[in-house]
C-alpha cells in the first residue's frame, strides 16, 4: 500500500470549510481560478502561521502584512469575517502586551530608585554606627 502525504494546506482548508464554508467567492473574481487559488493559498499560509505563532514572535511588520492580506481578501469579498475576528483578537493581545511591558518597566524603575535610596541610607547608617562604636572606645 502506498501512503500519500496530504498537504498541510489541504487539511487546514478542509477544517476551515467544515466550520466556515468556502473562503473564496466568485463575487469579484468570476473566471480566473488560478487567481482564486493563489489568494486562498496565501491566506492558508497566514492562517497556519497565526495558529502556530508565539507571542514573542509577533511584530508590527508581521501583523501589518497579515492585515494587508486579510484586507485584500475582504476586497475580493472572500468569506473571511471569521478570520478578521481572530486576527483582531491576536492583534489586541499583542497590543495589550505592551501595556504589561510598560508597567513592568515602570515598576522596575521604581524598584531601582528605591534600591538606590535604601543603599544610600544603609551606607549612612553604617557610617553613623562606626562613629558611635569608635567614639565610645
Amino acid at each position: 500500500m502506498v501512503k500519500f502525504k496530504i498537504p498541510e494546506e489541504h487539511v487546514l482548508y478542509k477544517k476551515i470549510h467544515e466550520k466556515h464554508g468556502h473562503m473564496a467567492t466568485r463575487k469579484v473574481i468570476k473566471f480566473n481560478d488560478d487567481m482564486l487559488l493563489t489568494c486562498e493559498t496565501s491566506l492558508l499560509k497566514i492562517i497556519s502561521a497565526m495558529e502556530n505563532v508565539r507571542g514573542s514572535e509577533l511584530s508590527k511588520a508581521l501583523l501589518e502584512r497579515w492585515e494587508g492580506s486579510i484586507n485584500d481578501a475582504e476586497s475580493l469579498e472572500f468569506n473571511v469575517k471569521w478570520l478578521r475576528e481572530g486576527f483582531n483578537v491576536l492583534k489586541n493581545y499583542w497590543r495589550s502586551s505592551f501595556g504589561i511591558d510598560k508597567e513592568v518597566q515602570t515598576n522596575a524603575h521604581a524598584l531601582d530608585a528605591m534600591h538606590l535610596y535604601l543603599s544610600t541610607r544603609e551606607y549612612k547608617l553604617n557610617g553613623l554606627l562606626l562613629e558611635v562604636f569608635w567614639g565610645k572606645n
